[in-house]
């Protein structure tokens, strides 16, 4: 995701990642990752702040991934 420069440090990035996050959960995903160039240090943060573990994946990216906590069907 870009968000435009003038929309930044507003939180937009962090919400539009939690409501993501919510979808997923309610599609019944446990899993999500993030993949991001590694001289991006503001998602860096933003991943760890919403309890992304940062995973060494091999590759020149950052791999960020979180279990998310599916709804019970019912």
């Amino acid at each position: 995701m870009i968000i435009r420069r003038d929309l930044r440090k507003k939180g937009l990035a962090s919400k539009l990642i939690e409501a993501l996050l919510g979808a997923l959960t309610l599609q019944g995903i446990d899993q999500a990752t993030l993949i991001f160039p590694p001289d991006q240090a503001r998602m860096v943060n933003l991943s760890k702040d919403l309890g992304f573990s940062i995973i060494p994946d091999g590759t020149a990216q950052v791999c960020a991934s979180k279990r998310l906590q599916v709804a019970a069907a019912g």
